[in-house]
């Protein structure tokens, strides 16, 4: 007999459908492709697929930070699918990204708040938009796939299914050395994970808990992935181009300065005194989320797998918070809102999986009303940032830049953030470079640029007005 098909349950269908457009959504106004709002850090990633080369360019074209996971993945579709720079990085970075978000959706066991994720991490409000464009996006995402991983082997047994057991650890051992590769600060969350799994392990096994570890496989791939992964990072690091110190913490000058600025900056944020309204309303409403879940802690029951991964997700939010506050690097920068990317997806995996298991109240439906709004409302205020104050218009960069293709083969010279940006349409066709007293990350670009029939020079943020005569690089 031919077994029947079985229809998805209506609850899942809906769910899907609206993941799925929520993710189509998020790739059609976010991805390289179609966003507005990009610059010359956007544009280096891209840059990379084009004229990538190893084992120099491991990390971020400049730096010894930032491995150019994007970059690498991006080989596959630019030199063996002929797409285009700009779409082979808007392609691999969103298949990352989806692969983490299937990952952390794991831990919920609710459908709507599965869906309410798929918000928080593809649609995020204006100040976390970099979680879809750089560096602690992907980290996140890499941990979201060893999160899976880690909850489908237990339910494996080490001695019914030893080949699949030993693939996972050593899928998670592979997926945390590229996260650390990607973003050093992933060393902290992994560390989180491991000594929160051994705690729980330790609660279970209390008697004889020596011999029972040394018997366990996972120690021994930890110590292999310690060694693998310390030298791989290691050889990255030597072979960057230059070498910054980024390392400096636990001055307390620094982090009195840095929580002065945070604080200013969240004060800014409440008054409605930043251009972005909606984001303050947004963290508002946050507030009201995390009180109403305070007063109703008696009705919160934590399965024990539910529970161990709220712990790992609060306190990588915590101490990740006092790492940037204690950063000198992250004060030299100004404590830019880029580095509480980490803090925003800590804090909505641990808030969602608490949320889910708050048991029904009579307040249950406006409170899931409420939820979805907050997050809409982050998401689209990104939206009305773009079109109606900076950069006021939803028109591609891309296609702005593209325009540079009608001027034929040639060079640019400009301020940074006008400078690779520019070649991000045809880097074939158009070579760029900052000027030389910008950063230039790529001396082979300076080079390229005068190799050009025709040079051109981007007055914009640099000088007042174009001089008779200019020299750069030694060439006047």
């Amino acid at each position: 007999m031919k077994k029947e098909l079985k229809t998805p349950h209506p609850d899942k269908l809906l769910m899907i459908s609206s993941i799925l457009v929520i993710i189509l959504f998020s790739f059609f106004h976010h991805s390289s492709l179609f966003s507005p709002f990009l610059n010359s850090d956007d544009a280096v990633l891209v840059l990379m697929i084009h004229d990538y080369h190893l084992p120099q360019d491991l990390y971020f074209w400049g730096v010894n930070r930032g491995g150019t996971l994007i970059p690498l993945v991006g080989q596959f579709f630019n030199k063996v699918l002929h797409f285009s720079p700009v779409a082979a990085d808007s392609v691999s970075h969103y298949l990352i990204l989806i692969a983490g978000f299937m990952g952390f959706a794991s831990l919920f066991r609710s459908k709507f708040i599965k869906t309410v994720f798929a918000v928080a991490w593809f649609l995020p409000p204006l100040r976390m938009i970099d979680i879809l464009k750089y560096n602690f996006g992907l980290q996140y995402a890499l941990i979201g796939i060893t999160v899976f991983i880690m909850n489908q082997m237990d339910t494996i047994s080490a001695y019914r299914n030893r080949f699949k057991y030993h693939l996972f650890l050593s899928l998670i051992v592979l997926l945390d050395i590229l996260a650390i590769w990607v973003s050093d600060i992933a060393a902290i969350t992994i560390f989180i994970i491991l000594l929160i799994q051994f705690i729980f392990y330790f609660r279970k096994n209390k008697t004889g808990i020596m011999k029972s570890i040394l018997r366990q496989s996972e120690l021994y791939y930890i110590i292999s992935g310690l060694v693998a992964g310390g030298l791989l990072i290691y050889f990255a690091k030597t072979r960057a181009v230059r070498i910054e110190n980024y390392y400096k913490f636990l001055d307390i000058k620094t982090m009195a300065d840095s929580l002065r600025i945070f604080a200013g900056m969240m004060m800014n944020l409440f008054m409605f005194r930043i251009k972005e309204p909606f984001t303050s309303l947004y963290t508002y409403l946050i507030l009201i989320l995390l009180l109403f879940l305070m007063t109703k802690k008696s009705n919160i029951r934590y399965s024990e797998n539910q529970l161990k991964w709220t712990v790992i997700f609060t306190l990588d939010l915590i101490i990740l918070f006092g790492i940037i506050l204690s950063s000198k690097w992250a004060n030299m920068n100004g404590v830019p809102r880029r580095y509480f990317n980490c803090n925003y997806i800590s804090f909505w995996i641990a808030f969602l999986v608490t949320f889910d298991c708050l048991q029904e109240t009579k307040k249950k439906r406006l409170l899931n009303g409420l939820l979805l709004f907050t997050v809409i409302l982050g998401g689209l205020g990104t939206i009305y940032n773009y079109k109606f104050i900076s950069p006021k218009k939803l028109t591609p960069t891309i296609q702005t830049v593209r325009e540079f293709e009608k001027l034929g083969k040639i060079g640019i010279i400009s301020e940074y953030w006008n400078s690779y940006l520019s070649s991000l349409s045809n880097p074939v066709l158009i070579k760029a470079t900052p000027n030389d007293s910008c950063e230039v990350r790529n001396q082979g670009l300076v080079d390229s640029v005068f190799a050009q029939p025709k040079i051109y020079v981007i007055r914009d943020m640099w000088m007042d007005k174009f001089p008779d005569t200019l020299e750069q690089f030694g060439y006047v």
